[in-house]
């Protein structure tokens, strides 16, 4: 049996590796090839699935009641949707100015194979009014449309927008507490001095001071039925911050008078 010799086994690996890395390169030259021609398929494809007229949308479903959400808003909102078609449009984007038009509480906005956008909206609904430009809804979120003079009607509450959440809470208090006498609050108050207002639905002021406002609404409610109800005439408003009792102002003229309690 003949041996190789270790020179010829050094030749031969020499005379070879020349190949082998023309073998590599051209290789990673296939790869690379490939890979440009890959992504050049991918750009294509997606710059089809981005052409509003290759994929149109043709229909837009809008589910929700509306009472004061113009259509026009609406549309205004999604007019990308028309414009970059299909797989294009943004629903994120749509979403978030749907979002931002004041009578929308929320929205949701989804495709619909193979050419239709669904628009889920729910409108606010206004339980009563902050300060002079503003609505609340049911969740105490503050917005603020354009027909805001609309809802005079509603209950008026104002204060520090830092301490919005507080009024609304005393709001709920007082209008429950109020049930027992038959009277609801038209309006509450929370002034720069923290001191709490609050009007009655027959137009009674009730002032309550910056302390102990739900203790002296507690005695209001009490002593209505024997002050207030069967009086002669009506008050136009009382007093509660005195430690020992409280002043009543009655519409006709004259000096408030005071009550001891």
């Amino acid at each position: 049996m003949s041996r190789k010799k270790p020179g010829q086994a050094i030749r031969r690996e020499a005379e070879q590796a020349p190949s082998r890395r023309w073998l590599a390169l051209l290789g990673n030259g296939l790869a690379a090839v490939v890979l440009v021609l890959a992504l050049t398929g991918v750009y294509q494809l997606l710059d089809w699935l981005r052409d509003p007229h290759a994929w149109p949308v043709r229909e837009v479903q809008i589910e929700g009641e509306f009472r004061h959400l113009r259509h026009e808003q609406i549309a205004e909102a999604t007019r990308d949707m028309l414009r970059h078609g299909f797989f294009g449009v943004e629903v994120g984007t749509v979403q978030q100015r749907l979002a931002k038009l004041p009578w929308v509480a929320e929205a949701a906005v989804r495709r619909v194979w193979p050419d239709g956008m669904q628009l889920r909206i729910q409108e606010q609904v206004p339980v009563a009014r902050w300060g002079e430009d503003g609505l609340l809804n049911a969740r105490g979120e503050l917005f603020q449309p354009e027909n805001v003079a609309e809802f005079a009607a509603l209950p008026r509450l104002a204060g520090p927008i830092s301490l919005r959440e507080r009024v609304i809470r005393r709001y709920i208090e007082f209008r429950q507490a109020l049930q027992q006498i038959g009277r609801h609050p038209a309006a509450i108050e929370l002034d720069a001095r923290r001191a709490w207002r609050v009007e009655l639905d027959n137009g009674m002021q009730i002032r309550l001071g910056r302390q102990e406002e739900a203790r002296r609404m507690a005695l209001f409610i009490d002593i209505y039925p024997r002050v207030f109800a069967a009086a002669p005439q009506p008050a136009r408003g009382v007093d509660m911050r005195y430690s020992n009792g409280f002043a009543v102002h009655w519409k006709t003229a004259g000096t408030p008078r005071r009550h001891e309690g």
